[in-house]
């Protein structure tokens, strides 16, 4: 089976990676929790709501960060942290294309019959049959 090369992937895919790679800590799931909850807060604070090590959480909240899924102001000496709720939403829009579109595909294998190309026959190491015509 042939693997995309993840340079060839157009740029809204490597976003809703990108998203979905910072989804998938639970941590990072309890941050975006506490960040809902609040306007906005610092590191400081959520480190007191998750009792974790403060390079932790901000390894984490870098993450998101990055990942476009929540907002950084600074703020005379402390950096406050809220929940883009922009960015929130076109993650959730994009995943819901995705899921759609991939539905449609799935939709549109099962309406169709299955092919064999030849050369996943021969990578099986068979000769491709030859074409069987019936005249009735």
């Amino acid at each position: 089976m042939k693997v995309a090369d993840p340079s060839s992937c157009c740029d809204d895919d490597r976003v809703l990676a990108r998203q979905m790679a910072a989804l998938s800590h639970p941590v990072r799931l309890q941050l975006l929790r506490c960040l809902a909850a609040r306007d906005a807060c610092c590191v400081k604070d959520l480190v007191c709501r998750l009792d974790l090590a403060q390079s932790t959480v901000s390894q984490h909240v870098r993450v998101l960060l990055d990942a476009g899924l929540v907002r950084y102001k600074a703020e005379r000496q402390s950096s406050r942290y809220s929940l883009d709720g922009a960015g929130l939403q076109a993650a959730t829009a994009a995943l819901g294309s995705l899921v759609s579109s991939l539905n449609t595909a799935r939709s549109d294998a099962a309406s169709s019959p299955p092919a064999c190309p030849d050369s996943v026959i021969a990578a099986a190491g068979e000769e491709p049959a030859e074409p069987v015509h019936r005249t009735n």
